[in-house]
C-alpha cells in the first residue's frame, strides 16, 4: 500500500476519533426529527442548527458537506 494513501487513512481516522470525543449528539447521532422537519444537533454544544431539512438524508448531506467527507 503507497505511503502517503495510508497517512491520508490515518489521518481521516484520527479525526474521526478525535471528534466523537466531548459529542453531545449520544448513540441516536446527530439528526432528529422536530415536529415535521429533520434538524442537526451540534456534536459541540448540543444545540440545534437554525436550517430545517424536509428529508433525514439531507440532513446528514449537510453534516458531511460541514465536515468536508463529500457531497
Amino acid at each position: 500500500m503507497d505511503g502517503i494513501k495510508l497517512s491520508k487513512r490515518l489521518l481521516i481516522l484520527a479525526k474521526m476519533i478525535l471528534s466523537a470525543e466531548g459529542d453531545k449528539c449520544g448513540e441516536k447521532g446527530c439528526v432528529r426529527k422536530e415536529g415535521k422537519f429533520w434538524r442537526v444537533m451540534s456534536g459541540k454544544t448540543g444545540k440545534l442548527w437554525p436550517a430545517k431539512y424536509r428529508t433525514k438524508g439531507q440532513a446528514e448531506k449537510a453534516i458531511k458537506r460541514y465536515h468536508g467527507w463529500g457531497f
